[in-house]
């Protein structure tokens, strides 16, 4: 489940990030954070201690401290329960247009025109010779499609998708390219995120 929030929330919400340790390169080897991106969470995930490393360009929490703040509790609880993460560090983009379906079958693998409302899916951005250049998701939000990429990839990732759209506008298809930017992204993952999000939301289906 993910969800936006504006820039003045985020002292009021809790980040964390699950990846695996290999993954990362320790924020020691930097003079200081500052020449990396930050969250609109970073001060807040640096007060719960967590241990900000270099992911992406981006200065993330790898741990926090305690027991609980730990890479395989983190896991083993998300796995079991439900964990939010901090992933304000993605790429959200909106597809817009009539043909925005028709449109992101051609980039995706993924069936786009059979996607429920209000569900996503685990999808694949494919290069012309079938290799892969990103995997995304991608959801129906009813009156346009929400993707979400990875950090530090919309260099390659949004001129591939560009580069076939102007194409496919040229050929008379409607769709457009909005990239959201400002405020903050959260991810509720697990089994019980539903049940997490039904008892914070009530009034929500």
């Amino acid at each position: 489940i993910f969800f936006r929030f504006p820039m003045s929330a985020f002292s009021r919400v809790a980040g964390s990030r699950r990846l695996a340790a290999s993954t990362f390169k320790s924020a020691a080897t930097y003079a200081s954070v500052d020449g990396l991106r930050k969250t609109p969470l970073f001060d807040m995930n640096v007060s719960m201690g967590g241990k900000m490393v270099e992911f992406g360009g981006w200065a993330m929490p790898v741990t926090y401290g305690g027991k609980e703040g730990g890479i395989m509790h983190t896991h083993l609880h998300t796995r079991a329960s439900a964990g939010l993460f901090d992933v304000s560090h993605m790429v959200p983009v909106r597809i817009h247009g009539k043909d925005r379906a028709t449109f992101m079958e051609k980039v995706l693998v993924a069936d786009i025109q059979e996607l429920p409302e209000n569900m996503g899916t685990l999808s694949l951005i494919p290069n012309e010779q079938g290799g892969l250049i990103d995997d995304c998701i991608v959801t129906n939000a009813g009156d346009h499609l929400y993707l979400v990429i990875n950090a530090g990839h919309e260099d390659k990732d949004l001129v591939h998708i560009q580069k076939y759209m102007a194409e496919f506008k040229a050929k008379g298809g409607d769709v457009s390219l909005e990239v959201v930017e400002g405020g903050g992204l959260l991810a509720l993952q697990g089994p019980k995120a539903v049940d997490v999000m039904t008892r914070l939301c009530p009034d929500v289906d």
